[in-house]
């Protein structure tokens, strides 16, 4: 019995002194820094030779939200590798960054594990090249650059991996973006409107804020398609956040030099929970 209680006692010390080499910082859900009681994130770094090795947490689950390095003890400016994940443990993006904050390659992924996109870069910008796929898992677009008209190319494709269009991404022409009928101001009512803000707090969420990044298309008639969400902060936040968008109206589409075309948008949908 004596040896047993020294063994535990050993692993306790052990323990103890390891975590004196960790740095602990705290985040709220816009990753800014907080105090323990108001944080969503924590981080964890670690100085190894002329970096830190970090994990970033979820809390309260202590599920891992990310892990890699970084010349910083920050979420900013990783260099190495590093891995996302989503709260169930799905992995969300993954990416090697030769300079700080600069990725030599990337690939984001949707909720059902399905690619969102992927890049490869390098030093020289004909190296660049980035794919966009459909929640389905065809790939919709690429992006790059020509060398000869010296110009950067959006190339879209069909469902059947069809090249269907090419044009320019960035030049002098006239462009209309999608906006939602009545503009941004009918666009924030329609959310106030129709958002059932209750859903967290009827799930059991504690006081605070659930932050919901929105992806989906307008497509050339207007109509709404492939709602994703980006990250999920628990307690049905996700799940209404893409109901409210899939059941918009319909948006005035996007054109370029007159012609309809696919429109890519985002939008943060906010949940606040009182603790009243």
């Amino acid at each position: 019995m004596k040896s047993f209680f020294t063994f535990i006692l050993f692993l306790t010390v052990l323990s103890a002194t390891a975590q004196k080499d960790v740095i602990v910082k705290y985040y709220d859900s816009l990753w800014h820094i907080s105090s323990e009681e108001d944080a969503k994130y924590v981080g964890h770094f670690k100085k190894v030779d002329t970096l830190y090795e970090f994990v970033f947490y979820y809390l309260p689950s202590f599920k891992i939200y990310s892990r890699g390095s970084s010349r910083l003890t920050g979420f900013k400016n990783p260099i190495g590798s590093r891995v996302r994940y989503f709260l169930d443990g799905k992995i969300k993006d993954t990416a090697f960054f030769y300079k700080p904050n600069i990725a030599s390659f990337m690939k984001s992924y949707y909720a059902n594990g399905r690619i969102i996109d992927s890049l490869v870069n390098g030093d020289k910008i004909l190296d660049y090249r980035k794919f966009f796929f459909s929640p389905t898992g065809g790939c919709d677009s690429l992006e790059y650059f020509d060398n000869e008209p010296k110009k950067w190319i959006l190339e879209e494709f069909d469902a059947l991996g069809k090249s269907i269009s090419k044009r320019l991404k960035y030049k002098e022409t006239i462009q209309i973006i999608a906006e939602f009928p009545g503009g941004k101001a009918a666009w924030v009512e329609y959310l106030k409107n129709n958002l059932d803000v209750g859903t967290p707090q009827r799930n059991g969420a504690p006081p605070g804020k659930y932050v919901v990044m929105i992806g989906f298309k307008i497509k050339p008639d207007g109509a709404v398609d492939e709602v994703f969400a980006e990250n999920d902060p628990g307690y049905g936040c996700k799940e209404e956040a893409i109901r409210v968008v899939q059941h918009c109206p319909k948006w005035n589409p996007a054109s370029v030099d007159g012609k309809f075309v696919t429109f890519r948008v985002k939008q943060a949908i906010t949940f606040m929970v009182s603790s009243n």
